[in-house]
């Protein structure tokens, strides 16, 4: 038995000078600072795992750009075009919209049942400031006003029948 060098107790050593819990311990802070981050968005040292951003709200502040007033998201867009970026939740990867994160993060909660929708008519915007909470009939009116529905009517509806030789 030894007097270890950091706890000052007499113990069985390990190879060195250090008990095995002081050994253990100097390892694990040494894996810490090893694998410490600076997020790019706040600055803040972190030690998360695989993640470069601290927080969600870092990982939206450091996926836009800001293009006439709009926030772009810049990461993965996904068919519909909205931001969309993945996170794990108990063990399993998840999708979340960016608008949305960006809405709970900024604003507040999302009701059950409703819709965030945007003022800019840009789906890859997630500037708080643009985005409101309405009903799926809230949306359906919305995009009727500003006329954004995409099936024809009248003569360029697909039923129409076609003269031969009319323009």
């Amino acid at each position: 038995m030894k007097k270890c060098t950091s706890c000052f107790e007499e113990k069985e050593m390990y190879h060195g000078r250090k008990c095995f819990e002081c050994r253990a311990k100097y390892l694990h802070e040494k894996w810490l600072k090893r694998n410490e981050k600076t997020c790019p968005a706040c600055g803040i040292i972190h030690n998360l795992g695989n993640t470069k951003e601290c927080s969600r709200k870092c990982k939206v502040l450091n996926r836009i750009k800001i293009v006439n007033g709009c926030w772009e998201w810049q990461g993965k867009i996904n068919e519909s075009g909205y931001g969309s970026f993945q996170e794990r939740e108990k063990g399993k990867k998840k999708d979340l919209r960016a608008h949305r994160e960006s809405y709970r993060i900024f604003i507040g909660d999302i009701p059950q049942g409703l819709y965030v929708l945007h003022k800019c008519d840009n789906p890859a915007c997630c500037n708080p400031d643009h985005l409101f909470l309405g009903t799926h009939s809230d949306n359906m009116q919305d995009m009727l006003k500003k006329g954004r529905e995409n099936y024809p009517r009248g003569k360029n509806h697909y039923k129409i029948k076609k003269r031969l030789g009319a323009s």
